[in-house]
């Protein structure tokens, strides 16, 4: 079981790969994502065709995540019209505590909680994010002590 740790502001979550499940005939790779103080999330996440789709349960929708073909200014929003997405760059770097990035896709999500900036690497896809130009989340090689 692959699991990343991400620090997310003063907290982290440790995400896993879990089964597999499906929706709307569609099969979603599962990613549970447990926060520090308990809590859990899940990701619904599927390829076809290089082209990353995200499936939310609560609106039973599924919007693109990640369009590789995509140009820097592409623009696009989310199924339900509530979160609107750009390329800004596919040579993005990205500096945290623990590690130094480049060449990165990064993509600014205007999201009801805020406008942030997602760093992916090919192959490991989320490395990070940004919010007003400050480093918010990272991968880290371990889970922080308290």
């Amino acid at each position: 079981m692959r699991k990343k740790i991400i620090i997310w502001d003063k907290t982290y979550y440790v995400e896993t790969k879990e089964n597999s499940k499906e929706y709307n005939k569609k099969k979603y790779r599962v990613y549970k994502q447990k926060w520090e103080k308990g809590g859990k999330a899940f990701l619904y996440l599927r390829e076809e065709n290089g082209i990353v789709y995200e499936y939310d349960k609560d609106t039973n929708t599924e919007s693109v995540r990640v369009n590789p073909r995509f140009k820097a200014g592409q623009k696009w929003e989310s199924a339900d019209g509530r979160e609107f997405y750009k390329v800004i760059s596919y040579k993005g770097t990205l500096k945290s505590k623990h590690c130094s990035y480049e060449n990165l896709l990064v993509i600014r999500a205007q999201m009801k909680y805020g406008t942030f900036y997602f760093y992916y690497q090919k192959g490991q896809g989320y490395v990070g994010a940004k919010q007003k130009k400050k480093v918010i989340s990272y991968l880290a090689p371990r889970v922080p002590k308290s």
